[in-house]
């Protein structure tokens, strides 16, 4: 057993892969509590991280379908639902911190203001996506649950267009990963081409 093949088993209990996913936000909770960072870094960096993670969730099945004979390439497979559980997380914590920081004028508000409209749309498309990720959904859903899991870009879409437009466009994060996100989508739309071709 090879050196990736040790590191992939021993990571590849759920509660291990959990606990690991969950380091970021119980350090930024920390972080904010000792440390007295800047205000908004709890509130910055746990709507950072679940755009990360849907990304990253996003871009599994481009790479193991590119590189079809890479070492943990079923590992990496397997994690595609828990990094998408993951960017939900984030988005309650992004959220919960919001509401707790807001005044209530600003929660009411909120739903008139287009840069946080979308937010809440994003946060619906992502419980929908997050209380079907389990068995029982797919096996109920029969084809329907790939039709709705395939909301996840658009949900992912609404999360980087508020981010983006809430920092007022920044060129490193809006070219980086908004031109991740776009890569993802020309994939699956050379894909879908290659699939309806060859049908």
């Amino acid at each position: 057993m090879n050196g990736v093949s040790r590191v992939l088993k021993l990571v590849s209990h759920k509660y291990v892969i959990w606990t690991l996913l969950t380091v970021p936000v119980v350090w930024l909770a920390y972080n904010q509590k000792f440390n007295q960072p800047s205000p908004g870094a709890f509130f910055y960096w746990t709507g950072v991280l679940s755009g990360l993670f849907a990304i990253a969730s996003l871009a599994i099945t481009p790479i193991t379908r590119t590189f079809k004979s890479m070492p943990g390439r079923n590992w990496l497979i397997r994690q595609r639902r828990y990094l998408g559980l993951s960017a939900f997380g984030y988005v309650i914590a992004h959220t919960a911190w919001w509401a707790y920081k807001a005044p209530m004028q600003r929660i009411m508000s909120s739903f008139w203001d287009p840069v946080l409209t979308i937010a809440w749309v994003n946060l619906v498309i992502y419980l929908a996506l997050a209380l079907t990720s389990n068995d029982w959904s797919v096996r109920k859903m029969g084809p329907n649950w790939k039709k709705l899991q395939s909301w996840t870009y658009f949900g992912t879409f609404l999360g980087l267009l508020h981010w983006f437009w809430a920092m007022s466009f920044p060129v490193n994060d809006t070219v980086l990963y908004g031109g991740l996100f776009i890569l993802l989508m020309l994939y699956r739309v050379v894909q879908r081409r290659s699939s309806v071709a060859g049908s």
